[in-house]
């Protein structure tokens, strides 16, 4: 699994359900994931 990126233009058009999945995901990815995630986290 990988962590779903989003621009400031991602942010202005989704709409706030899908913008609270893409949240749930990256946080599973983070907790399921810890190893493949920590430049992610490290930025």
């Amino acid at each position: 699994m990988r962590i779903i990126y989003l621009t400031d233009h991602d942010i202005d058009v989704l709409d706030k359900q899908t913008k609270r999945d893409i949240l749930a995901h990256n946080k599973s990815v983070l907790v399921s994931c810890p190893q493949q995630t920590d430049k992610a986290t490290n930025i």
